[in-house]
C-alpha cells in the first residue's frame, strides 16, 4: 500500500510526495524512510561547494610547488 507521504531521514520531518510538510500525521512507525527535496537540495549544494573547493585547493597547491 502506498500513503503519498514518508519520513524524512534527514530533517526528520513528514512530507508528502510534493515536498510539503504533513504536519498532522503523528505516528511516524510505520512510515517510509527517504530523503526530503529540500534535504536533498542542500546535499547537492552542499556537494557542489565542496568541489569547488577542493579544485581551488588543488589549484594553490600546484603554484606552491611550481614556485
Amino acid at each position: 500500500m502506498y500513503w503519498g507521504f514518508f519520513l524524512c531521514t534527514d530533517c526528520d520531518r513528514v512530507m508528502s510526495t510534493k515536498n510539503t510538510e504533513m504536519v498532522h500525521i503523528k505516528n511516524r512507525d510505520n512510515l517510509v524512510r527517504g530523503v526530503c527535496g529540500d534535504c536533498l537540495k542542500n546535499k547537492v549544494e552542499y556537494l557542489k561547494h565542496r568541489e569547488t573547493a577542493k579544485k581551488y585547493l588543488e589549484s594553490l597547491r600546484a603554484k606552491l610547488k611550481g614556485s
